[in-house]
């Protein structure tokens, strides 16, 4: 009977200890597998959200792209027809280069017979763009007529009539690696692809030279209702692109799951195609559920530790079981904390010792062994961290030492080739139950693509879209920025350009040959001042650029006249007399500010202006005469061609 009793009694005391934990146990894995195919779902709509992203950007960089092509051919075409079709093609030529490579152009007579043409191909009469584009249409087409057998190239051409009635045919044969090379589909880290194919089915271009899909090779070959996944079908998705100019769907191809979206390019009957790998895609799906069987295996133990800890804790004496409470307490925090970060390089901080520890995975993200470092002896981490960003660590650790519960920053770190990258530092604070710091961790993320990212929103936002110059706002900024920084010891110069009988141009040969105007006077800009000065369209036909560190006032007005003779050279090619009118203010001389150079500088402009134009004006050489400011030494005007 006292057997039967000593078994029972123990029984009963392991039900008490572990009969909650076991419960929990199996609660936890029945929610773990319940919650799968819930992530599982969010996490194929994340993957179809990145390719819908991707598919919009490759649509828009080629419908503009082709549509600038288009344009640019029609204008040729339309404002130089009286010029003869040499001028014409070598017009067109002017235009293409340094925007494309690999690209022909030609024109054609009203009998199709090809004039100052790059293709060997004597007569295209027969050819379907031709005829469109002789009774006036200007067309996009997809040809291998002038190509290499498998290359896909695109041809537009615009039709081309003379006040004397002579008609013919201006075209532009581009090679297809120009659009292929335009694909560049971020999703995934590159992993992700993007090819472009028409109605048929057929592979116009593809990005990077994938060798799935290759050009020429018809993709219903490989995704078609044999290779569809999830009940997907051709019809349906081909009722939904007629829809809603976009369908999502998954293929098998060689043994690999693909997820994919196509959309509209609005271009002919284009349609571009942006896809990732399963391996690639579900990856993430197998990290989270790797990081939910990490936390589900962290918690197991910590309740087995916990379980494990009451049976002794009962067997101990009091003042033992309320210490190592609040060590279970400090630990279960600690654990806390460790779940929520993400698989970077973790850190510690012991606020006793004042040592730094980092875990194993910080070899693998800068490429040498963790240094053994401490709060009294922070020099010793000094080399991780780009010079003007070490203070930004330091910081951290301070505020976190003085009372804050956690705090981040993004800095610039080294790795062991010395590129610094950009990183984002996270670092939480465990109090013991007094409420006292006694620990720091932290982790390391690596954040360099999404600053990248930024950096070209920030270039585009700053960015004039006719010229590609600085706008007005952008370059404002910098020169506030340089005055009160780098710049403030040194000589400057701020010169505001305007042109003279501007208007004679637009009125003459149109808007468009005006625009032409604005941009090869942007060109001429950028080859005649350094890299490192700001230059500007400020609105109109009114241009700014700030030359840094000048020795002397003859250094601006060496650039105001390369100006004025771009302006004499690109005004002799077009026959309309435009010049370029200066004023120029010199920093600290004429102003500290940028609104006071701004002020000097358009007050020598007006002067030069008010005085006959085409000249160049020093803001320092003008002088009060009758409450007037009249130029004292305006540059004498020199007209363009004399000078040359």
């Amino acid at each position: 009977m006292r057997k039967s009793e000593t078994a029972h009694s123990s029984t009963a005391e392991v039900i008490r200890y572990f009969g909650f934990p076991l419960f929990a146990v199996i609660v936890l894995i029945i929610a773990f597998f319940a919650t799968q195919n819930e992530v599982e779902a969010e996490i194929q709509k994340g993957t179809y959200q990145m390719l819908r992203d991707a598919t919009l950007q490759q649509r828009i960089t080629l419908a503009r792209h082709v549509e600038l092509l288009a344009t640019r051919v029609k204008l040729i075409a339309d404002y130089d027809s009286d010029t003869g079709p040499n001028t014409l093609v070598e017009s067109l030529r002017t235009e293409l280069t340094g925007d494309a490579r690999n690209f022909a152009v030609g024109y054609a007579n009203k009998q199709g017979y090809l004039l100052y043409s790059d293709q060997g191909v004597a007569n295209v009469s027969d050819q379907d763009w031709f005829i469109r584009s002789l009774l006036g249409e200007t067309v996009v087409a997809i040809t291998s007529e002038f190509s290499e057998e498998g290359q896909t190239d695109v041809l537009v051409s615009a039709h081309v009539e003379t006040k004397d009635g002579l008609e013919g045919v201006l075209f532009a044969t581009l090679n297809g690696d120009n659009f292929s090379n335009m694909l560049d589909t971020l999703a995934y880290d590159g992993q992700a692809f993007s090819f472009v194919c028409d109605k048929t089915g057929l592979v116009l271009f593809t990005e990077r030279g994938e060798l799935f899909p290759s050009i020429g090779e018809n993709v219903f070959d490989v995704i078609n209702d044999n290779t569809l996944i999830r009940s997907a079908s051709m019809q349906n998705l081909q009722v939904e692109l007629t829809n809603q100019l976009q369908a999502e769907f998954e293929f098998e191809h060689d043994g690999q799951t693909y997820y994919a979206v196509c959309e509209a390019v609005g271009v002919r009957d284009w349609y571009v195609v942006s896809a990732v790998g399963g391996d690639a895609a579900d990856m993430i799906q197998r990290q989270v559920g790797l990081y939910q069987m990490g936390m589900l295996f962290i918690m197991l133990l910590m309740g087995v530790a916990l379980t494990l800890q009451a049976y002794n804790h009962e067997r101990n004496t009091v003042k033992k079981l309320e210490n190592d409470k609040d060590l279970l307490r400090q630990s279960a925090e600690r654990y806390q904390l460790i779940t929520q970060l993400s698989k970077e390089v973790f850190f510690e901080v012991n606020l006793d010792s004042g040592s730094i520890t980092f875990n194993d995975s910080f070899e693998a993200m800068f490429g040498v062994p963790a240094p053994i470092c401490s709060i009294e002896r922070p020099d010793l981490c000094m080399n991780l961290f780009f010079a003007s960003d070490y203070k930004l660590f330091l910081s951290l650790i301070n505020r976190l030492r003085a009372g804050d519960a956690e705090a981040r920053d993004e800095m610039r770190m080294l790795n062991a080739r010395g590129i610094a990258r950009w990183k984002l530092v996270e670092i939480f604070t465990i109090f013991d139950q007094n409420g006292n710091a006694k620990q720091l961790v932290g982790k390391i993320a690596d954040i360099e693509h999404q600053k990248q990212s930024m950096q070209r929103l920030i270039r585009r936002a700053d960015s004039e879209p006719l010229t590609g110059l600085l706008n007005r706002g952008a370059l404002e900024r910098n020169v506030k920025s340089y005055l009160t920084g780098e710049g403030s010891g040194g000589k400057h110069a701020l010169l505001i350009l305007d042109f003279d009988n501007f208007k004679a141009v637009n009125d003459t040969l149109g808007h468009a040959k005006g625009d032409n105007l604005l941009v090869s006077f942007a060109a001429g800009m950028k080859r005649l001042f350094r890299a490192g000065d700001d230059l500007s369209r400020i609105g109109g036909d009114e241009y700014m650029a700030f030359i840094k560190n000048i020795h002397a006032d003859d250094d601006a007005l060496d650039k105001a006249e390369a100006m004025r003779a771009e302006m004499a050279a690109l005004s002799k090619r077009i026959g309309i007399p435009v010049s370029l009118s200066i004023g120029i203010a010199m920093y600290p001389r004429d102003g500290n500010t940028f609104e006071k150079l701004y002020k000097a500088a358009d007050k020598a402009l007006y002067q030069v202006k008010k005085n006959g134009k085409n000249a160049v004006a020093l803001y320092a050489c003008m002088a009060q005469t009758d409450g007037k400011e009249l130029p004292v030494s305006v540059l004498t005007n020199i007209d363009s061609e004399t000078k040359e």
